[in-house]
């Protein structure tokens, strides 16, 4: 028996030796973690390579996550290390930005301080005004003798021409072989005088300018015939700027689709359409009926103005005669400055929101500073706000006051009037309290008195309207307590204690 099971172990690895071999090699490979990590990265990176090639987007997007998060955490953990290796690539950018935004002030400053104050300029505020077109556009088109005949889309690095808009009449040029050779000469300045990413930016030749303006992925070439504004750059820029958002992928490759290029095309149209010139008004005096036109409409305005300030004053001034005749306000000063009212005056705390009472008069709280002191006024009507605020006066029982008299009167709750008759001071305004109209509950003073001290059970009470009869015998001490309690009451209910024995 033992003989023939080695014969047949003999057998199996005769027959599948070699593939047990290979298995359990495999098995042990696979159970090796150093082993699978040595694999994995002998092909990795032919995989990523070969994944890019075929334009595979998964590897993008399973990489973008991660890699972002690692540059963040490289940033967090040593920032200084990071700013170094940008340090390079953003000091000439930021110096480049710094030169030509010093460069678009001085031109704006000086075309500023060149048509501000002239009468043209004015012309240019009613029309603007007349047609909702904005002052730059009215300015760039008919200031400058000037006039863009082509523009030209050119992607970044190759040279190629993207898209192309040229005015109509224009002698249409080979674009292609234009942008080409643009590029070319572009290549060699930049090669041979700097070592920087710089490109030309201006081309004289003759009556005509070629202005050029890059961007990361194209730059944007504009044939002008005379000298172009700092409006027009600002507006070309923008132009370039939308093109980059919303067709990078067409310029940072050849365009598939005729409607793609197409769509380049119409937002280049639209900036030449905006650059037209109009046809330039030649007179050698000025025109009379326009300067009584400019006259008479500055007088409107002027008359406007002020009948509009007249109006506005009269209308303060009641308003504040009316906030002055509240109760518990004082006007001290109201002065106009520049537009803005500045008001000081006494406000008494209970008299309310002032701002409150000037926006009921329809005055802008912008244009009021209020400067408001804090006072106790004598007159009646504070003086009774306060009282009734800090009394906690019950509704069912009225106030008023009388040249420094307080009157109450009405029936009132047995515990406000006894917490009322224990007030050592009165409140400011206020010089005597009479309360000979106050009525209490004769049933209801009782049952305070009695939640106050109890009732034994050898007394008797009786209550009638207005009057109480007490009989029994209870101890001294109670006694006491209840002529103390009784007392406070006494001037409103009268009360027997003929029949009240003492134990």
């Amino acid at each position: 028996m033992q003989n023939e099971r080695e014969d047949i172990e003999k057998l199996r690895n005769l027959l599948v030796g070699d593939q047990q071999k290979t298995v359990t090699e495999l098995k042990k490979r696979l159970s090796n973690r150093y082993q699978r990590t040595q694999d994995v990265s002998e092909v990795l990176a032919d995989s990523i390579r070969l994944s890019h090639t075929d334009n595979n987007d998964d590897l993008k997007e399973a990489l973008s996550e991660p890699v972002r998060e690692s540059v963040q955490l490289t940033i967090e953990k040593d920032p200084q290390k990071f700013a170094d290796a940008l340090y390079p690539s953003i000091l000439p950018a930021i110096r480049r930005a710094v030169q030509e935004i010093s460069r678009q002030f001085i031109e704006q400053v000086d075309s500023a301080l060149t048509q501000k104050l002239s009468l043209q300029h004015v012309r240019w505020r009613i029309k603007s005004w007349r047609t909702g077109v904005p002052v730059s556009a009215i300015m760039m088109r008919e200031s400058v003798d000037y006039e863009v005949e082509q523009l030209l889309l050119i992607q970044k690095g190759s040279g190629l021409l993207q898209a192309h808009a040229y005015l109509p009449g224009v002698e249409k040029t080979d674009s292609a072989a234009v942008s080409g050779m643009l590029w070319a000469i572009e290549s060699f300045v930049r090669d041979s005088f700097t070592k920087e990413d710089e490109g030309l930016n201006r081309v004289t030749m003759g009556q005509h300018t070629l202005y050029l303006i890059h961007g990361p992925a194209a730059t944007l070439a504009s044939v002008v015939q005379g000298v172009a504004p700092p409006v027009y750059f600002k507006q070309a820029k923008e132009t370039l700027e939308e093109l980059h958002r919303s067709h990078l992928s067409e310029l940072e490759n050849p365009p598939t689709q005729d409607s793609q290029q197409k769509e380049m095309v119409n937002k280049l149209e639209a900036l030449l359409n905006s650059a037209l010139p109009n046809s330039p008004v030649k007179s050698t005096k000025k025109s009379l009926h326009r300067l009584l036109l400019i006259a008479g409409v500055v007088v409107s305005v002027a008359l406007a103005f002020v009948a509009l300030h007249v109006l506005e004053s009269r209308k303060m001034q009641k308003s504040l005669a009316l906030l002055n005749a509240q109760p518990g306000i004082s006007i001290l000063t109201a002065e106009r400055q520049w537009g803005t009212w500045e008001i000081s005056a006494l406000a008494d705390p209970a008299a309310g929101d002032v701002h409150a009472m000037l926006e009921q008069q329809q005055i802008d709280p912008e244009k009021v500073q209020l400067s408001l002191t804090p006072f106790l006024s004598l007159e009646p009507e504070m003086a009774l706000k306060r009282v009734i605020d800090s009394w906690k006066i019950p509704a069912q029982v009225t106030a008023k006051i009388d040249h420094g008299v307080l009157s109450l009167r009405g029936k009132a709750p047995v515990d406000w009037y006894i917490g009322l008759r224990k007030k050592s001071m009165l409140p400011y305004g206020i010089d005597a309290v009479d309360t000979s109209q106050i009525r209490l509950d004769t049933l209801e003073a009782t049952q305070f008195i009695e939640a106050q001290i109890g009732f034994p059970g050898s007394i008797k009470i009786v209550t009638n309207p207005g009057h109480l009869e007490i009989s029994g015998s209870a101890t001294q001490n109670w006694v006491n307590q209840f002529e103390s309690e009784i007392l406070l009451i006494g001037d409103k209910i009268g009360f027997s204690l003929e029949a009240l024995k003492s134990e």
